[in-house]
């Protein structure tokens, strides 16, 4: 891919992730772009992972519940914390770069662990620790799993049939899928039905602006390895149609991506897409809205624009820019 083509997308990728984290973020949620020695101690880093931000009520939900928990904790967000896989198609050194600096950036809190909801994102920061770093880098179902009997006591009645989609491609993802299970087993009234088509390729079901960017500056799409495939879409009307012939209410995905991917379905097949924590939420009575979605569904970008057009007023965003994150982030798929 010429270079000149990546450094667009790669900085269209930036642009958008921080116009839409404005646009989208939930009241009174808040993160850090820069970890300072002068902040205190922490045992927890609550990651947002660069395209998350497109998904903030998910970190939002994984924040409500570790004050739930009375953990002490920071969130640290922004494309100064990330894990360097947007850079990855740059330069192989630049990613390392990047993610390097973002791990030394966690150390300033001295945190134990640092949590992240995209599976990206913990692989990234995995391999760029250095040999021997005490910080374990695991998903946010990990820690739930850890306080899953105290979560259970404040849990209420949640009635929903699910389908739950899954990757299972490595022993890491398949951790995830236990774990998750597991927590959508432990809320009183969820169903988890027994789909046969649920499962997804590679790690998670990516949506990568950057070979869209590059399609539409070039013409032709460069050959992608099997991990960064998206799911087919036949396979994903199949997986829909299997899980509205079980009578469910709900598909809940694992992660961001999958979520942000296949909300326009619950256009199509009439039942709710959800992310796992979406649910647990409902259970632990915190309540959260879902900007992503309720743009989505719209199904018009001018009505989009609309709802968008005060907050954008707000920030003093120009509507051209804005329109075409819309048009690239949000209605991707039209």
């Amino acid at each position: 891919m010429p270079h000149d083509i990546r450094a667009h997308a790669a900085t269209n990728t930036f642009e958008s992730v921080r116009t839409l984290a404005h646009l989208l973020c939930p009241d009174n949620f808040r993160w850090e772009t820069e970890l300072s020695p002068r902040m205190r101690q922490v045992p927890y880093v609550l990651h947002i992972g660069c395209n998350v931000h497109y998904t903030l009520f998910i970190p939002f939900i994984a924040q409500k519940i570790m004050e739930r928990l009375q953990l002490h904790f920071i969130v640290a967000g922004g494309p100064e914390n990330c894990c360097g896989a947007a850079h990855m198609h740059l330069n192989p050194d630049l990613e390392n770069m990047v993610g390097t600096k973002s791990v030394s950036a966690f150390k300033r809190v001295s945190p134990q662990v640092v949590l992240d909801v995209c599976p990206r994102c913990t692989a990234g920061f995995t391999k760029h620790a250095a040999p021997g770093d005490s910080v374990a880098y695991m998903n946010f179902s990990e820690l739930l799993i850890q306080h899953l009997d105290t979560l259970k006591k404040m849990m209420t009645p949640v009635k929903k049939r699910v389908v739950l989609h899954y990757h299972d491609s490595d022993d890491v993802l398949r951790r995830d899928w236990h774990n998750i299970s597991t927590i959508l087993a432990a809320i009183p009234g969820v169903e988890i039905l027994p789909a046969q088509h649920a499962r997804g390729p590679a790690r998670h079901c990516t949506i990568n602006a950057l070979y869209r960017d590059y399609k539409k500056a070039a013409g032709v799409w460069e050959a992608r390895p099997a991990a960064s495939r998206p799911m087919a879409m036949h396979d994903v009307d199949h997986m829909f149609e299997e899980a509205k012939s079980l009578g469910a209410d709900v598909w809940v995905a694992p992660y961001h991506s999958c979520y942000w991917r296949y909300i326009q379905k619950q256009l199509k097949y009439g039942i709710e897409v959800q992310n796992y924590l979406g649910l647990l939420a409902m259970s632990l009575g915190i309540p959260f809205q879902e900007p992503l979605k309720d743009l989505r569904l719209l199904d018009d970008i001018d009505a989009a624009m609309g709802a968008l057009r005060p907050k954008i007023d707000e920030l003093g965003y120009r509507e051209e820019a804005v329109r075409s994150f819309v048009q690239r982030i949000i209605y991707f798929d039209c």
